[in-house]
């Protein structure tokens, strides 16, 4: 089957190079609303056969009623535990009470020192893994071991 270009007309040879170039044309300059059409056909006619019931924190409330909780009461509850497993920490290592511990010299400098129980440490050391030093300032020392704390001071 030969093609012979001399008995092709112009005007179909023209049609062959514009036709693609229109397109391009076209779909350079109104890219985003035929994109934005062609979705929402799709979308309309195409997905929603096979969309699901949105799941939203509403439905799950009014579906389930949950029962709220609350946290203040559940903290008062479960504090004594926390203070207990922390006293029996400090009695497995034989952790001094903090009645014990004796603060003897204090250092405020570049860094901020102190000695306690003849031990040198700084802001944030473990004073025998339990309590901490919180803050240091020019005459007391206050170390914190959960949610209490307790100033030293030098006497």
């Amino acid at each position: 089957m030969d093609i012979n270009l001399r008995y092709i007309r112009m005007s179909h040879l023209l049609l062959l190079v514009l036709i693609p170039i229109i397109i391009f044309a076209l779909w350079f300059f109104y890219r985003e609303t035929l994109e934005q059409k062609f979705l929402t056909y799709f979308t309309k006619h195409i997905l929603s056969p096979f969309k699901t019931k949105q799941i939203t924190v509403s439905f799950v409330l009014e579906k389930y009623k949950p029962v709220q909780i609350d946290r203040e009461f559940i903290s008062y509850i479960f504090k004594p535990l926390k203070e207990e497993r922390a006293i029996a920490v400090a009695v497995q290592r034989k952790v001094p009470p903090p009645e014990k511990i004796k603060l003897s010299f204090i250092y405020l400098g570049k860094d901020k020192y102190v000695i306690i129980n003849g031990k040198l440490y700084r802001e944030g050391d473990f004073i025998s893994g339990v309590y901490k030093i919180d803050r240091i300032e020019k005459e007391k020392v206050k170390i914190v071991w959960g949610q209490q704390y307790r100033w030293l001071y030098i006497y």
